[in-house]
């Protein structure tokens, strides 16, 4: 199964797809939700 994946709201909301998805798959894919040099620094 190829995972959905979402762009992430300016404002952080969630649409009712991205609900309905998390309900469906138990995890939801966020894209561009934080800065990539953010993730950087958790390694």
């Amino acid at each position: 199964m190829e995972a959905r994946r979402f762009k992430a709201m300016v404002d952080g909301s969630l649409m009712a797809e991205m609900v309905a998805a998390y309900r469906e798959d138990g995890f939801l894919l966020l894209e561009d939700f934080v800065p990539p040099a953010t993730c950087d620094a958790l390694r």
